[in-house]
């Protein structure tokens, strides 16, 4: 970024928790799955523009000139039980694809896998 260039950025998060619908059956999955959503949607626009539409990145990850993008978007699934639980969850943006890049492909989008056992009582 040159001496004159000025970021104009405009930004939207927002995170959407929910819970899966439960029925009367206390063991039922519907009453141990929870799901939880985030969403970090950004503008930016660097009145210096840069040569082929990627910002510098500095202190962050809105690098996208001239273009509404997804800096990161995350789905999780949690499961609780009395002695099982566990969490899934998925990330994709802009975000994923600059610090994920030398994950392994199939592990890129995974934000979170964990499984957990009570062994006592």
């Amino acid at each position: 970024m040159d001496k004159g260039s000025i970021l104009l950025f405009l930004g939207a998060v927002t995170h959407l928790p929910g819970t899966v619908m439960a029925r009367s059956d206390p063991d039922s999955l519907e009453r141990n799955v929870k799901l939880s959503a985030f969403v970090d949607v950004y503008y930016a626009y660097d009145l210096g523009p840069p040569v082929d539409d990627e910002r510098p990145r500095f202190l962050y990850q809105y690098d996208r000139h001239n273009e509404v993008d997804l800096n990161l978007g995350l789905v999780r699934a949690d499961y609780t039980r009395d002695r099982v639980r566990g969490a899934f969850g998925l990330m994709a943006g802009t975000y994923a694809q600059a610090n994920l890049i030398g994950e392994p492909e199939l592990l890129r989008n995974v934000y979170e896998a964990r499984v957990g056992m009570k062994l006592s009582k």
